[in-house]
């Protein structure tokens, strides 16, 4: 059993996570190692939903489980954000007896924070009688994760032990809510203490530097990266390859991309940012033809890029390679393509192009059957870097569209009984103020949708 158990481990580290789970499958006995093993390998491939699913199978399965098998299963709830189902298996917890467990106390406290619960992380924090080190990372990470930085600072001032860790943890989040100042005073700091900065120090200031408007403390820091060990690491490297690229400084991101020896996904991808930052689409184009494979990031940004250059037509007919290669656009990507729209109809001679960019959103919602995806969410017509703000103003843009479809919308009575689909979408459009119009003109496929 322990050379199965071993076999599995082996093949999930090399990516074969299919042949491991076949293997797992056909194996006569499953002691607690085993699922364990199995387990583990779904959570480092990122597959986290399949871990919770084995974790649920194990439970009917009668196997005993025991600290690794609840942490294994609390760091994929973590990953995924998922509350109901950390809550459940922190009941779990309870009524078998491994609260007293250092390290599932601390997976708990890690799983609340990840989650934006910092008020359970404490009090788990609380409940721990020993805390060590993790404990108190993991309680600086949920109140810096969740914007409370002034408890997050109160964390780390009364931490034991100041580890790498903890710095790292303030240093990502003031960098995220934009505080680059405090970011560099710690960054300071911690080159005068014991700690040493490591590869997320660096590549947490990276970040931060990428949301400055010019890139003097950026190539500075790169300066102090460059006079370290941490140059070689690819995650440090795409961190700088990321900034010069955000910061529309192309031929610095060449260089960086030419030096890196083997290329992630974030590092074609960053490359292609810098090629649409500088307005040069068509060298971007050839890199995403380039990366060996290409994901939601990947699609989006040069959907981004074609909507931004005047390109609507090329645009939309991203979109619609993007959902044959399998891939669910997100809000981003139609935020991109509805503002291409937007402004069609703005810059476009009179009604036709008025018309045509208001058709054009109607094929997309209609043909991918994803307008919820649109005008979903509170934050619709507010949020101007979301998919609703800019149907918002691509509406108003074609405000002399008033379609019989969109009339209908507005005039409609609320009728509990209709639970169709277009009636549901009707009465969510007339909510949000939007006009719009869903049925129209969706006979003349002009994108190649597969009807």
């Amino acid at each position: 059993m322990f050379q199965v158990t071993s076999k599995i481990v082996a093949l999930a580290k090399s990516g074969k996570i299919t042949l491991a789970r076949k293997l797992f499958d056909e194996m006569q006995h499953r002691d607690t190692i085993a699922w364990n093993a199995m387990l583990t390998s779904y959570s480092k491939s990122g597959l986290y939903q399949d871990a919770l699913s084995l974790f649920s199978e194990m439970r009917f399965s009668d196997t005993p489980l025991d600290d690794f098998t609840i942490t294994s299963a609390l760091s994929a709830c973590a990953d995924l954000g998922d509350f109901y189902h950390g809550s459940k298996i922190h009941g779990l917890v309870v009524r078998s007896g491994f609260q007293s467990s250092l390290p599932v106390g601390n997976c708990l406290i890690d799983m609340y924070g990840k989650c934006l619960v910092p008020l359970n992380a404490c009090r788990m924090f609380e409940e721990i009688a020993c805390q060590n080190d993790v404990s108190w990372c993991s309680l600086l990470f949920a109140s810096m994760k969740s914007g409370q930085l002034d408890r997050g600072q109160w964390v780390f001032d009364n931490m034991p032990n100041h580890v790498e860790f903890a710095w790292n943890i303030l240093i990502a989040g003031y960098s995220r809510t934009g505080k680059f100042e405090l970011c560099l005073q710690l960054f300071r700091n911690m080159r005068k203490t014991a700690s040493k900065p490591d590869l997320w120090t660096f590549t947490a200031l990276m970040n931060a530097c990428a949301e400055l408007p010019n890139s003097y403390y950026g190539r500075m820091i790169h300066g102090c990266i460059a006079k370290t060990r941490w140059i070689s690491e690819v995650e440090v490297s795409n961190s700088i390859l990321s900034f010069y690229a955000k910061l529309g400084c192309c031929e610095d991101a060449v260089k960086i991309f030419e030096s890196i020896e083997s290329h992630t996904q974030v590092s074609w991808n960053a490359m292609i940012d810098a090629h649409i930052k500088v307005g040069d689409v068509h060298e971007a184009l050839a890199v995403f033809h380039q990366a060996p494979e290409k994901n939601l990031v990947s699609w989006t940004t040069m959907i981004t890029g074609y909507a931004k250059s005047g390109y609507v037509e090329k645009a939309l007919s991203f979109l619609v390679d993007m959902t044959r290669n399998l891939l669910r656009p997100d809000e981003f990507t139609f935020g991109a393509v509805l503002h291409g729209c937007s402004n069609l109809a703005f810059e476009g001679p009179g009604m036709r192009n008025q018309e045509l960019s208001h058709d054009l959103v109607a094929e997309v919602a209609a043909e991918l059957k994803d307008f919820d995806c649109i005008v979903a969410g509170p934050d619709l017509g507010r949020d101007p870097h979301s998919s609703g703000y800019f149907l918002a103003v691509l509406y108003s843009k074609c405000r002399q569209i008033y379609t019989s479809c969109s009339e209908r919308v507005l005039n409609a009575e609320v009728n509990s009984q209709d639970t169709s689909e277009e009636y549901r979408l009707f009465i969510k459009l007339r909510g949000c103020h939007v006009y719009a119009s869903l049925t129209c003109h969706l006979s003349g496929m002009k994108w190649g949708f597969t009807t």
